[in-house]
């Protein structure tokens, strides 16, 4: 059996993202979300409905979004109309109290009546010039009735005590099952241009093989294979309708959150697959261009930036798209560039800082199998909390390591005398006079304490680590390079 309904509708849009593409994702929503100039209009009577107002509502993606607001003039009446066609998918209406009452579908068919009343909204539903509609709730009040015929049995069975009556009844419940799966699958040959087609469908998931099942670690490996490389095989992202669904966003998800291995590499090799499984799909292409910009620009795991640079230069940079501002487009190509120098594996930009003596001291002067790079202030509580952890791994001598640390206060003397009383034996500079870059851009410093590690080649291999997890990731490090593999 399958339901789309979820009581209550919170209308905060999006979920917290960076403000940069929080605005883009606001912003493609609005362009494309209507299509043409033929209108809609929708007329729905809720007998015994007190409110004074509705919302029809529609999926998009992985939010909810409020299409329209109306005034009810008539004791359960509602109009919803606009001069644009809406889009094809799944909408809802919800009420005043934020509480959704009954979805149902907008396609080809713009103008039509719905009457229903609070008793019962899906199963005293009347419909009036929507074929569309007519399918829909047929397949929901069927669906209904079955659920209820398990639920009927099942109590049944709950309240006998012989084997015999309780084996009649299992045979029941199983017959309307079967009873279910039969309409399904009628449904699916009779309707096969219907939304709910298009969602089924997309529901299904592989099955994996016989042949592919067992416990040894090779055939776990090939039904994972076989799994991910059929996960897409009916999920249509040539239709725009499965944009406004509430499954897609949920599938794109699992994919990514939980199916793909969760590497930098590996993750972007992957959007680029299904990004090309949807090209000419223009509301699905740029809805995906944007997600996955907006995920991995705020994603907090070390390395995603990566992905997030890709999405840019990719898909954004050096390409006309009409879907994107001009202030957008220069944020997003700024904003790439700026951290493209400290991704992961690329050399870290040069540093050269004076010390307490007024000399320079270049970053790349400084040999050792690693270097911290610590970016910190005298004022910062929490800089002094990393300072001492810091201190003490550098003092145990478990690595071959030196940190060249940046102070970012302005206060020379201050800083000169507190690393006389704490005896701090490292490279000790201070970004206030600097023959290099401003440390700011070169090393996307906002906040404090800050650290970096770079290996004997200069080249990052961490960022953003706490220092007591610095030895931790840097064993990990070395079994990585001595790996065959």
């Amino acid at each position: 059996f399958i339901t789309f309904m979820s009581p209550n509708l919170n209308f905060c849009c999006m979920k917290s993202r960076s403000l940069l593409l929080l605005t883009a994702l606001i912003l493609l929503f609005s362009t494309t979300q209507l299509f043409s100039q033929n209108g809609f209009k929708i007329t729905i009577n809720i007998k015994k409905l007190p409110d004074t107002i509705a919302f029809l509502g529609s999926y998009y993606g992985e939010n909810m979004t409020v299409d329209d607001t109306a005034l009810i003039t008539k004791p359960g009446m509602v109009i919803f109309e606009g001069n644009q066609t809406l889009d094809g998918g799944v909408y809802f209406i919800v009420d005043q109290d934020k509480i959704k009452l009954f979805e149902f579908v907008v396609d080809e068919t713009q103008v039509f009546d719905l009457t229903t009343d609070t008793l019962d909204y899906i199963n005293h539903m009347k419909v009036k010039g929507s074929a569309e509609n007519d399918i829909f709730f047929d397949y929901q009040q069927t669906s209904s009735k079955l659920f209820s015929d398990i639920q009927e049995l099942r109590q049944l069975k709950a309240k006998i005590t012989t084997q015999d009556s309780m084996d009649w009844v299992d045979k029941q419940i199983q017959a309307v099952n079967e009873e279910n799966v039969a309409y399904k699958l009628n449904f699916l040959e009779e309707q096969p241009d219907h939304i709910l087609t298009l969602i089924f469908n997309a529901s299904k998931e592989p099955v994996v093989p016989d042949s592919l099942k067992g416990n040894s670690l090779e055939l776990r490996k090939k039904a994972y294979r076989y799994y991910k490389s059929h996960y897409w095989d009916n999920i249509d992202l040539t239709d725009p309708r499965i944009l406004k669904t509430p499954l897609f966003h949920s599938k794109v998800d699992k994919y990514f959150s939980q199916v793909i291995q969760k590497s930098p590499d590996s993750i972007i090799m992957e959007i680029d697959k299904v990004m090309l499984k949807c090209k000419g799909n223009d509301p699905v292409y740029e809805y995906l261009a944007w997600y996955f910009t907006a995920t991995y620009e705020s994603a907090s795991i070390m390395g995603y930036d990566k992905i997030f640079v890709h999405m840019v230069d990719e898909y954004f940079k050096d390409r006309d798209h009409d879907w994107v501002s001009e202030t957008m487009y220069e944020s997003l190509i700024e904003r790439a560039d700026k951290i493209r120098p400290i991704l992961i594996g690329n050399f870290a930009p040069e540093l050269i800082l004076i010390d307490t003596n007024n000399n320079f001291k270049s970053l790349y002067d400084v040999h050792h199998d690693y270097v911290v790079i610590f970016f910190w202030t005298t004022t910062c509580n929490e800089c002094k909390k990393e300072l001492k952890h810091l201190d003490e791994l550098y003092h145990s001598k478990a690595i071959d390591m030196q940190v060249f640390s940046v102070n970012t206060d302005t206060s020379f003397n201050k800083w000169k005398s507190f690393i006389k009383e704490q005896s701090l034996d490292w490279v000790n500079v201070n970004g206030t006079k600097s023959i290099s870059r401003d440390y700011h851009i070169l090393y996307d410093i906002y906040k404090t304490p800050t650290l970096f590690v770079i290996d004997k080649e200069k080249r990052t291999i961490a960022k953003h680590l706490s220092a007591e997890q610095i030895i931790g990731f840097v064993e990990k490090h070395e079994k990585f390079k001595m790996s065959p593999n």
